[in-house]
C-alpha cells in the first residue's frame, strides 16, 4: 500500500496539476491526501481525477475544506472515512484482515487548537482497535534543529513531543523565499505505531522533491511480500541442550572425499540445511512454544484450585515456570540478536524495545528505491540489475597484462608464507575451523564464540563438539 500526502498550497494551478500527474505515473499512490488545495473540490474538472484514476471519499470539517482525500481505483482493500475534525481526518484501511487507522492531518499555526488536535486524536486513537498511522502537516516541530532560518519562536515544544510520547509513535518545509526571509522547518512528517510498522515485511518513507508548493510531498510504501533472507545461525540455539548432539552427529558422518582445504566449508555449507529443519521441527517456534507453556502453567493452578495444595502439584508448578522462564530468555536473546543493540545488559526484559529495535533496523536497511543517474527507481529488477552490473564492471578485469599478473606473483608469496600455507592446508586445523564456522556464524549479536579447542559459548551457556 502506498500512500502520498502533499501539501500543495493550491491545486488550481495548472503546473501543479501537471507535477501531481507526474507524481502518480511514477509512484503510483492508492491513497492520495491533498492539503491546502485553497478550492472547492468542485471547482476541479473532473478529468483531472478521472486521468488519475481517483474517487473522493473525504474531507475535513470545514466551511472550505483544506484536506481532499481520494482513492485510486480499483483497489484491493476496502477504505472508508471514520472521522472528520477541522485539522485532520481518519480514515480506516481493511487489507488481508487487518485494520488500519490512518489520520491525515494539516495542523493550525495556534499552539492551543494544535494542543486541542493532538488531544481529539488519541482520544479517537483509544476508541480504535488496530494499528495506527498519523501524517501529514503539523505545523509543529520537535525542537530547534529541525529549523533553519529566523531563530524558532519561544513557544515551547513540549505539547508536540508529549504527544508522540502519549501516542507510542516512532519516529520538509521550505516557505520558497530568499535570503533572510528565507525559513525551512520539518512541519511534515509520518507517525506511526510499532504494530503499524510491523504488519509490514518492507516499508520507506520518502521526501519527494519539493515543487510549485513550499512543502515536499511524503510518500510511505508498504509491502507485505516476502523477503529472502540469509542463513544465520542463531544465538538462542546454543541454550537448547541437543543442539551439540545435532552438529557432533552430522559432523561425523561419512562424507564424500574432498581436498583437505575444501573439507570444513563443504561440510559448513551441508549443515545449515540440517540446522534449518532442527529449527523447525525440534527447537520450535518462539511464539507457538511460549503460548505452550503458558496453557501448561495455566492447567496446573487450575489443577491446584480444584484439587488442593499438593508436593506433586508444587514440583509441576515449578517445572512449567522454569520452562516458560527458559523460552522467554530465548525470544529476549533471539530479539537483542536482531536488534544489533548489545549496550543493554544481558538478561534485562526489553523484549518491547528490541523488537521495535529490529523493525526499525530491517526497515532501513532494505532498499526499496534507488537514483540512477537523474531517475529515481522503485522497480526492484531494475534496482538489483544495477547493482550487480556495478560490482560486475567494478571487480572483473577483461584484458590482465602481463605486467598486472607478475605484481600478483610478487606480492602473493609476501603474505602467505610456506608454513602458514601448510597450516592452512593440513586436515584438521582448529585455526581453519575457527575461520570457516566463524564466517557461518557471524555475529551472534551479543557474543558467540568459537575458539581453537572447539567451544562454542554465548553467555552463561557453552557447548563443546570435536571438529576433526
Amino acid at each position: 500500500m502506498n500512500l502520498l500526502f502533499w501539501n500543495c498550497r493550491g491545486i488550481s494551478n495548472r503546473n501543479t496539476q501537471r507535477y501531481l500527474f507526474n507524481l502518480f505515473s511514477l509512484h503510483k499512490p492508492d491513497i492520495l491526501c491533498l492539503a491546502e488545495p485553497m478550492v472547492e473540490y468542485d471547482s476541479i474538472p473532473s478529468s483531472l481525477w478521472t486521468r488519475l484514476g481517483l474517487v473522493l471519499v473525504g474531507k475535513n470539517n470545514k466551511e472550505i475544506p483544506s484536506l481532499w482525500i481520494l482513492v485510486r481505483v480499483p483497489i484491493t482493500f476496502s477504505v472508508m472515512l471514520r472521522y472528520s475534525h477541522e485539522q485532520f481526518s481518519i480514515i480506516e484501511v481493511q487489507d488481508q484482515g487487518s485494520a488500519s487507522f490512518i489520520a491525515f492531518v494539516y495542523g493550525s499555526v495556534w499552539a492551543n487548537r494544535r494542543a486541542e488536535m493532538y488531544k481529539e486524536i488519541l482520544i479517537q486513537k483509544e476508541n480504535f482497535q488496530g494499528n495506527c498511522s498519523v501524517m501529514g502537516d503539523f505545523n509543529a516541530i520537535l525542537g530547534s534543529h529541525e529549523k533553519s532560518g529566523r531563530a524558532p519562536g519561544g513557544r515551547s515544544y513540549r505539547d508536540f513531543r508529549n504527544f508522540i510520547d502519549s501516542g507510542n509513535f516512532i519516529d520538509t518545509w521550505s516557505n520558497g523565499r530568499a535570503g533572510s526571509a528565507r525559513v525551512e522547518c520539518r512541519l511534515d512528517r509520518v507517525l506511526s505505531t510499532s504494530e503499524f510498522v510491523d504488519q509490514w515485511e518492507s516499508h520507506s518513507i520518502l521526501v519527494l522533491t519539493r515543487h510549485h508548493s513550499d512543502h515536499s510531498p511524503i510518500l510511505f510504501q508498504g509491502s507485505r511480500g516476502r523477503r529472502i533472507t540469509r542463513f544465520r545461525f542463531q544465538a538462542m540455539w546454543v541454550t537448547h541442550p541437543g543442539m551439540r548432539d545435532v552438529i557432533a552427529e552430522f559432523w561425523h558422518r561419512p562424507h564424500p572425499r574432498l581436498p583437505s582445504m575444501q573439507q570444513p566449508s563443504q561440510k559448513l555449507r551441508l549443515l545449515r540445511p540440517i540446522l534449518k529443519k532442527w529449527n523447525r521441527d525440534v527447537f520450535g517456534l518462539l511464539d507457538v512454544e511460549i503460548a505452550k507453556a503458558e496453557e501448561s502453567l495455566a492447567q496446573v493452578h487450575t489443577n491446584i484450585s480444584e484439587q488442593g495444595f499438593s508436593t506433586s502439584l508444587h514440583q509441576q508448578e515449578l517445572t512449567t515456570h522454569t520452562a516458560l522462564d527458559t523460552v522467554l530468555h530465548r525470544k529476549e536473546i533471539y530479539l537483542k540478536e536482531k536488534s544489533r543493540v548489545r549496550w543493554l545488559k544481558e538478561g534485562d526484559h526489553n523484549i518491547t524495545f528490541f523488537h521495535r529495535m529490529a523493525t526499525i533496523r530491517r526497515a532501513s536497511t532494505g532498499i526499496s528505491v534507488m537514483q540512477i543517474d537523474d531517475e529515481l527507481i522503485t522497480d526492484k529488477n531494475r534496482i538489483a540489475a544495477h547493482i550487480s552490473d556495478y560490482y560486475d564492471g567494478l571487480f572483473r578485469t577483461d584484458n590482465l597484462s602481463e605486467q598486472n599478473l607478475d605484481m600478483v606473483s610478487e606480492v602473493i608469496p609476501k603474505l602467505v608464507t610456506d608454513s602458514d600455507n601448510a597450516e592452512l592446508v593440513r586436515t584438521g586445523s582448529r585455526w581453519l575451523h575457527w575461520v570457516l564456522l566463524s564466517g557461518l556464524l557471524g555475529d551472534c549479536g551479543s557474543g558467540c564464540l568459537l575458539n581453537g579447542g572447539g567451544l562454542l559459548s554465548y553467555g552463561n551457556h557453552a557447548t563443546r563438539f570435536e571438529l576433526e
